[in-house]
C-alpha cells in the first residue's frame, strides 16, 4: 500500500529551464542543484532522449487534451520509462554504480500523479499542470519535502534556438527562466568529437562536423524576449569557483544556498560522470587550461576565431584578434581545407572500408554553407547588476 503525507502542488511554482549546447556542462550544474531541498530536479537523461523528448513536447503541445486521467498516468509511465527504478538505467548512464539510486517506484508514482491530477479536475490537461504534477509525483516518490519549494528544475539539453520554433510552448508553462552553461567554443567542439567516438571504429561521421560547427554559435543565445529572464553560466567558472557560482545561482534562482550544491548527485547518490571505459567525479579547478591541440591544428584555430568570434567576446574569452575582412577570407579558404578532426575520421574511414569520398563531397556542401555567412551580433543572458561584464551570473 502506497502512502505520502498530505501536499499542496504550487500550480505556478517557477520553472528554471536550463538551455544548452551538449558538452558544456549542463549535466554537472543540474547535479549540483539535485540535492538542493527546496529545488525539484528529475535526472536529466529521464527527458533527454530522443523520444522521451518528443513525446514531452506532444503532451505540453495540448496532446494531452480530451485524455482521461488514467490514460494519462499509463502513457506518461510508458513514454518515459527512465523515470522509474525498475528500468534498466545502464544504456543511458552507463555508471552501475548509481543505478540503485537512480528512479522511483512505479507504483508510489502512478498513486500519487493520480491523487494529482484529480485534485486538478478539471484542468489536469494544461500543460502547465500537467507538468509540474509529474514532478510533484517524482519528488514526492523520492521521499522528498515539498512544503518549501522555490523552483522545478528542467533539463532541455538543447540550445534555445530550438525554443523559438516551438510556437508559444514556454508561454503555456507559465514562469519560466532560462539558465544557460557555456563553455569555450573550441574546447566543446573537442569534447563532442571524444564523446560522439569520431575518432573510433563507429561509420563515418564526417558529415556531422560542419553540423557541430554551424550550431555551435547558438549556443547561449536566447530570445530577445528571455533576455531579463535568463542568465548564463560559465563551465570553467562551475569547477573553479564552485562555491561562488552556486551561491550566485541559488540567489538568482530565488532560493537558499545549501551545502548539497558542493556535490554533484543524482536522485541523491552519487553522479559519476562516464569519461571511455572508467568514471570520473568531482571538480577539477584547472579545466580551463584543458587544450584541444590533438583534434586542432593553427588553421582551425583561426577558423573557429573567424566564425565564433562573437561567442568568444560574449563569454568572456579571449579570441584570436582578426579584422572583418580576415574572417571573412578565412571562411573562405576553410571551404576547401579539412580541419584536423576531419582528417582524422578520414583517415580512420579509408581503414575501414566506409565509402569516403560520398562523405566528403557531403562535408564540402555544408562546409560551404557553414561558413559563407557571418553571424549577427549574439543577444543573450545580460547580468544587470554588472552590465559591462560578461554576460552571466556574477560570482
Amino acid at each position: 500500500m502506497v502512502s505520502f503525507k498530505p501536499f499542496q502542488v504550487d500550480y505556478n511554482l517557477p520553472i528554471v529551464c536550463i538551455n544548452c549546447y551538449g558538452r558544456s556542462g549542463s549535466v554537472l550544474l543540474q547535479s549540483l542543484l539535485d540535492g538542493h531541498p527546496q529545488l525539484i530536479s528529475m535526472p536529466a537523461h529521464t527527458f533527454v532522449i530522443p523520444q522521451a523528448r518528443q513525446e514531452l513536447l506532444l503532451f505540453l503541445s495540448k496532446g494531452l487534451k480530451g485524455k482521461s486521467i488514467p490514460q494519462i498516468i499509463e502513457e506518461t509511465m510508458y513514454f518515459f520509462p527512465y523515470l522509474f527504478r525498475e528500468t534498466d538505467q545502464t544504456p543511458v548512464l552507463r555508471s552501475a554504480a548509481a543505478l540503485s539510486t537512480v528512479g522511483v517506484p512505479r507504483d508510489s508514482f502512478a498513486k500519487v500523479l493520480g491523487h494529482i491530477l484529480k485534485a486538478a479536475t478539471p484542468e489536469y490537461t494544461e500543460p502547465r499542470v500537467f507538468f509540474r504534477a509529474i514532478h510533484y509525483a517524482y519528488h514526492i516518490s523520492l521521499g522528498r519535502d515539498v512544503s518549501d519549494l522555490k523552483a522545478i528544475i528542467w533539463q532541455r539539453h538543447t540550445p534555445f534556438g530550438d525554443d523559438r520554433v516551438k510556437g508559444g510552448l514556454i508561454q503555456n508553462l507559465g514562469s519560466v527562466k532560462f539558465l544557460v552553461p557555456v563553455r569555450r567554443p573550441d574546447v566543446t567542439l573537442s569534447s563532442h568529437f571524444d564523446a560522439k567516438n569520431f575518432d573510433g571504429d563507429k561509420p563515418s561521421l564526417i558529415r556531422d562536423i560542419p553540423a557541430l560547427i554551424e550550431q555551435l554559435p547558438w549556443a547561449g543565445r536566447v530570445h530577445d524576449t528571455y533576455v531579463p529572464y535568463s542568465a548564463a553560466v560559465r563551465f570553467e567558472d562551475v569547477h573553479r569557483q564552485t562555491e561562488k557560482v552556486t551561491r550566485a545561482i541559488a540567489e538568482w534562482i530565488g532560493a537558499d544556498w545549501h551545502p548539497n550544491m558542493l556535490e554533484p548527485t543524482l536522485d541523491g547518490g552519487e553522479m559519476l560522470f562516464p569519461k571511455g571505459d572508467t568514471f570520473i567525479r568531482g571538480f577539477n579547478p584547472d579545466i580551463e587550461k584543458k587544450q584541444s591541440a590533438k583534434h586542432f591544428s593553427w588553421f582551425d584555430k583561426l577558423v573557429f576565431a573567424a566564425f565564433n568570434y562573437h561567442a568568444y567576446e560574449k563569454w568572456g574569452y579571449q579570441p584570436i584578434r582578426l579584422n572583418p575582412l580576415t574572417r571573412k577570407f578565412i571562411r573562405m579558404v576553410a571551404v576547401a581545407v579539412p580541419l584536423k578532426m576531419e582528417m582524422i575520421q578520414y583517415k580512420n574511414d579509408l581503414r575501414s572500408g566506409t565509402k569516403v569520398f560520398t562523405a566528403l563531397r557531403f562535408a564540402l556542401t555544408r562546409r560551404k554553407e557553414t561558413y559563407k555567412n557571418d553571424l549577427p551580433p549574439m543577444s543573450g543572458p545580460v547580468d544587470l547588476r554588472e552590465p559591462g561584464r560578461f554576460q552571466g551570473i556574477a560570482v
